[in-house]
């Protein structure tokens, strides 16, 4: 079991599955709800130093432990809190200093990061538990 196997493996299933989440459900609200605060284009430079940082943290505190008990049950668990806590510093520290900041955001953000670290959590958890 190699770390940056894994770290590659999460990088790559979480960019996929939330550029396509940002792409459809993301964009379209954040601009109905907050047009006027939006860059005109995406940051890519800052987004990537996210999701390096962002995946270290699934890897270490999700994964690994979840692939050394071979629990899909645990990753799922691990990675479902660890991405709704993430998600919540994000959406709620906005909402205590940004003017309008959407509760439907705050729902919508703590949700989609408990669902997709978790869910991809499970499925890294899944490929290498057997390696």
């Amino acid at each position: 079991m190699n770390i940056l196997s894994i770290f590659g493996a999460t990088f790559g299933i979480f960019a996929v599955i939330d550029l396509l989440f940002i792409m459809y459900v993301v964009a379209p609200l954040y601009r109905a709800k907050l047009g006027d605060v939006l860059l005109d284009r995406f940051a890519l430079v800052p987004a990537f130093v996210f999701y390096c940082i962002y995946i270290a943290g699934v890897v270490y505190f999700a994964v690994l432990p979840s692939v050394k008990s071979g629990s899909l049950m645990l990753g799922l668990v691990n990675g479902a809190l660890l991405g709704a806590f993430a998600y919540a510093t994000f959406t709620l520290t906005n909402m205590a200093i940004l003017k309008n900041w959407p509760l439907t955001i705050v729902v919508s953000d703590i949700l989609w990061g408990a669902f997709a670290t978790g869910l991809v959590t499970m499925i890294v958890v899944y490929i290498f538990r057997t390696l």
